[in-house]
């Protein structure tokens, strides 16, 4: 079966996540691939509502008696123990109600892709197609919208060619099925998850009994496929790599057929062989940032910054900025560059107190109310007068409980006055926690952190508080942390 491309031929672009890491190099490549719609038979874990979401996530964390787990909830016994019972029914409880893990299947509708250089498929499974944003120039030639709504950029990426049609094969219902297999073990990955899973590979009779294929006709696209060249944090450059276009992150895969690729395409390795030597001149930003990277480690020793690299990123960016190190920067954009900085290295700070501690559910039974935020702000003023502070700085009475929600129940906290709140929950949930002994080593963190919470607001209008905001951020960082004093 054959495949024609064209340059008419669909751009497809699924918008992956470049991520926080610093990369020296960017090229977007325009990537053939043969797309088949198929039905197929997919795993997924099973679905609960939000009492029974909650019921779990409170007996993973010890809450085993039914009358507890209700208290916090402002839930019934009897109702609990019911919710208890269809989680055992779900499969999410053993006869024990220890908790674990259950996969089930789901018929869906979707597309597998096919590279037409090597004959493999993509361990990728997609619902839908999305169609990227292109123009072309006077020579014909596809420009890519890469950016956003907000902050448009228009790239040129550089377009794989076939030198002849592409020859495709129909995958059989075996093969689907560990497609949509290894896409889900990459989903669990992205999400944290740890899930047995290879069972499921196996593929069993009542699943691939399922799966089938839509339409028999190949349909050729070029796929959107970003490539980066990544400094790590000793400064060495690494190679070329390929991020997932599809969005869910690493697969050996990808950068398999990248190098495939390049090896068998002159025109290809051409383009991709400007990356900068290892052994040449740093360049004066770049020697600019190893000094404030060394200010940091010197400050907190070397085992520190490299247990916590996002911390030592952040903390870096801020001495760099006070430094007055940025290049090619207004004063003011240093200036704030450098406050903001400092927020985030607090909230890193505030993330790490979270992991350990676990923060997930900590607002749940601590009577905040989503629409009443004057109880809420009563409430935390409480919680904070009783584990040692003298007061609550506005900037915390009022953080919206969505807010708090998300700061406790993910990874990505919406605001440093949303991490601190969460913070305090988790004390006010266990006083003998030894977080808050904090107050004795620390009894003006609430404070110092309004004031930080201010400079970032401010920013230019702050000047004269500079070097306060980096003994501010370091002394929480201190006693957030068992960090060297």
């Amino acid at each position: 079966m054959v495949a024609a491309f064209s340059k008419s031929t669909q751009v497809l672009y699924f918008h992956p996540s470049l991520g926080q890491q610093r990369f020296v190099k960017l090229k977007f490549l325009l990537w053939p691939v043969v797309a088949l719609q198929v039905v197929a038979c997919f795993p997924r874990i099973q679905q609960m509502n939000l009492f029974q979401k909650y019921c779990l996530e409170l007996w993973k964390t010890g809450l085993c008696d039914p009358k507890a787990i209700g208290a916090c909830l402002g839930l019934g016994a009897e109702l609990i123990q019911y919710i208890l019972q269809q989680l055992e029914q779900m499969g999410m409880l053993d006869h024990t109600q220890m908790p674990f893990s259950q996969q089930t299947n789901e018929v869906v509708s979707g597309y597998v892709f096919q590279d037409p250089f090597t004959g493999k498929f993509w361990p990728r499974f997609a619902a839908q197609l999305e169609f990227g944003d292109v123009e072309y120039d006077e020579k014909q030639r596809i420009l890519l919208n890469a950016g956003t709504p907000n902050n448009p950029r228009k790239e040129k990426p550089f377009r794989l060619l076939m030198e002849q049609n592409s020859l495709v094969y129909i995958p059989n219902a075996e093969q689907i099925w560990q497609i949509c297999c290894l896409h889900h073990q990459d989903w669990l990955l992205n999400q944290d998850q740890v899930i047995e899973t290879e069972p499921i590979l196996a593929g069993h009779t009542s699943n691939l009994e399922q799966i089938s294929v839509l339409s028999a006709k190949p349909h050729p696209y070029l796929l959107v496929v970003p490539l980066l060249v990544l400094k790590n944090l000793d400064g060495k450059i690494g190679n070329w790599q390929m991020v997932d276009p599809f969005g869910l992150g690493p697969n050996p895969f990808f950068n398999e057929l990248l190098a495939q690729r390049i090896r068998e395409d002159e025109s290809l390795s051409s383009i991709l062989q400007e990356i900068p030597s290892e052994d040449s001149q740093p360049s004066h930003a770049e020697s600019l940032w190893k000094a404030a990277k060394d200010l940091v480690e010197e400050k907190l020793g070397h085992d520190i910054i490299q247990s916590y690299p996002q911390l030592w990123e952040n903390l870096s960016k801020m001495e760099m900025a006070y430094a007055r190190l940025i290049p090619n920067g207004s004063k003011f954009l240093r200036q704030h560059e450098g406050i903001h900085a400092g927020v985030l290295a607090c909230m890193d700070g505030l993330q790490l107190v979270h992991e350990m501690l676990g923060s997930k559910m900590c607002w749940i039974g601590q009577g905040l109310i989503s629409q009443d935020r004057q109880n809420n702000a009563k409430l935390l003023e409480k919680i904070a007068v009783k584990l040692g502070f003298s007061s609550l700085p506005r900037c915390f009475q009022y953080v919206s409980l969505s807010q708090i929600q998300q700061a406790a129940d993910t990874a990505n906290a919406p605001s440093l006055a949303a991490a601190m709140v969460v913070a305090l929950l988790i004390c006010n949930r266990n006083p003998k926690h030894p977080f808050a002994s904090i107050v004795s080593r620390c009894p003006e963190l609430l404070n110092d952190l309004s004031a930080i919470i201010e400079l970032d607001k401010k920013g230019h209008e702050s000047v004269s508080k500079q070097s306060d905001i980096r003994s501010i951020v370091y002394k929480m960082i201190q006693n957030l942390l068992p960090l060297p004093a």
